[in-house]
């Protein structure tokens, strides 16, 4: 026995030393194990979810604004200055989303592709610039940021007015996903030319499963991110499986539409972004290009993947977020509406062109984000290639690296009364919007998100039009929605209900 406890020390010991951190590397919490690293404070003594675990970690043992963690081979570093934040993501040494081999066998597993470097999200180097550029002009193409974009968005508007009123008329309206469909068909007409109905039953409990895989991130991490085989013996262990079984069946629901274009493609007639896609791989013959046959349906599929899920997720999250606070803040709900009344009246849709002329509103929806902050920590970042200096830090190689949005966008040394809901606070003197460079709903260097335009416009007609046609309350009088939330990769209120009120009878 003493021969043992003698070798477990010596090997202890000797790992140490052998991976003891530099003096410039990032503050961790004080314990970190063979193998395991910081894990014990994630599967032993709370019972929060692993982002809100390492929130709280961050809190207790972040130093500058800066705080590295380390589950088995996942080493990530968390920063929540926004200095230091902005210094990060502007470097092209951090321009990546796998920081090793175990990332990208990871990202391989859960979206069911043999590509770990694919599409929007997942792409980094030359797979990343040409699918981006490819993206942003061909979506451009057919209206993204254009005025016809204003004519989707209100013609959508419109049927969900109507859809909202008549689920109304059977009382109080569950707001979970209630969003999710109308803002996705916006982007959905550009990218594969066509619509969803609300009443789609199997669409919706697709949607229903998407945003359990988005959430189901933020659950305690298992063992089998350290040790993957745990997962073919006891699959049940790990939520990435269910992740990977979700995402398998939108891969598949995407992949039909992709036959279907196929069908009835015809390189003279390119209907939408999937016809563009395809007329760009039969044109490419350089093997080398993301493009090419070879890897360009695959790359197809992972990039309708990312539209999809970026589509219906994160705004229709704001805008849910929104609602809460609507509900828990009457008063500025109708200060809201008498400033629609006021400039606006009621006989007509309120366009982009009106929002100048509505600085009550603007703020509302920046606080809204401020406060909702749908993506705390944002997408991560990472330094396969090259070490980084980071203020007085070096990241280095073999890091991921996410933003502490929630930190930036509600520190209470900044932010005076941070925690309340204030719109006035990105009013100046003279009532003119002023919008914070801390607020960064939408991350911030290369990577920022390239749907914010489209984001912005959504938020705006959405809640101008529908608060200017209904008033939103409570359920039951006096009980309001909480402000408690489930945390993934987004953070969503918790389940609620909300009655409707129709205001007047002329806004459609």
């Amino acid at each position: 026995m003493l021969v043992l406890i003698i070798f477990v020390s010596v090997l202890v010991l000797y790992w140490y030393f052998q991976t003891k951190l530099p003096d410039d590397y990032p503050p961790t919490p004080p314990i970190r194990l063979p193998i395991l690293g910081h894990a014990v404070y994630l599967y032993f003594g709370t019972k929060a979810s692993g982002a809100e675990a390492i929130d709280a970690l961050y809190q207790r043992y972040s130093k500058d604004g800066i705080m590295a963690f380390h589950l088995g081979p996942f080493k990530t570093v968390i920063i929540g200055n926004y200095e230091l934040l902005q210094q990060c993501f502007k470097s092209e040494e951090t321009n990546y989303r796998h920081a090793n081999q175990e990332i990208v066998d990871l990202a391989k597993y859960v979206r069911n592709s043999p590509l770990g470097n694919a599409g929007i999200i997942e792409g980094s180097d030359m797979v990343w610039t040409e699918q981006r550029r490819f993206a942003l002009s061909t979506l451009k193409d057919f209206g993204f940021g254009k005025a016809s974009m204003e004519i989707l968005i209100n013609e959508e508007l419109i049927q969900f007015m109507d859809y909202l009123e008549e689920q109304s008329q059977s009382g109080p309206i569950a707001v979970a996903n209630m969003f999710n469909i109308s803002v996705l068909n916006i982007l959905w007409q550009i990218v594969a030319g066509q619509r969803f109905d609300y009443h789609d039953k199997a669409l919706n409990k697709l949607v229903v499963m998407m945003n359990e895989a988005i959430l189901s991130a933020g659950i305690k991490p298992s063992l089998a991110l350290i040790f993957p085989f745990l997962r073919t013996i006891y699959p049940g262990i790990d939520p990435v499986v269910v992740n990977s079984e979700i995402m398998l069946k939108v891969k598949n629901f995407l992949t039909d539409l992709v036959l279907e274009h196929k069908a009835t493609f015809d390189p003279l007639n390119i209907r939408d972004f999937i016809d563009a896609y395809l007329l760009e791989t039969s044109r490419t013959i350089n093997s080398e290009s993301s493009f090419h046959e070879s890897k360009g349906n695959e790359i197809l599929l992972q990039t309708l993947i990312d539209l999809f899920f970026a589509g219906s997720e994160t705004t229709s999250s704001t805008l849910t977020w929104g609602i809460v606070y609507l509900i828990r803040n009457p008063d500025i709900q109708s200060n809201i509406q008498q400033e629609l009344d006021d400039v606006i009246g009621t006989d007509r849709m309120i366009s982009l062109l009106d929002r100048t002329k509505l600085p009550y509103l603007d703020a509302t929806i920046l606080e809204i984000q401020r406060l909702g902050d749908v993506v705390p920590n944002g997408l991560v970042h990472a330094t396969p290639n090259k070490a980084i200096k980071i203020g007085k830090y070096i990241i280095p190689t073999g890091h991921m690296i996410q933003g502490d949005f929630s930190e930036i966008m509600q520190d209470q040394s900044y932010w005076k009364d941070a925690r309340y809901f204030k719109p006035e606070r990105h009013l100046d003197d003279k009532k003119r919007v002023v919008v914070d460079k801390r607020l960064i709903p939408f991350s911030m260097g290369k990577r920022r998100c390239p749907g914010e335009s489209l984001a912005k416009s959504q938020l705006f007609l959405f809640l101008a039009n529908l608060l200017q046609r209904f008033q939103f309350l409570p359920e039951k009088h006096g009980i309001y929605p909480s402000i408690d939330c489930v945390v993934g990769v987004t953070k969503v209120p918790l389940p609620f209900k909300m009655t409707i009120i129709r205001r007047n009878k002329c806004s459609s």
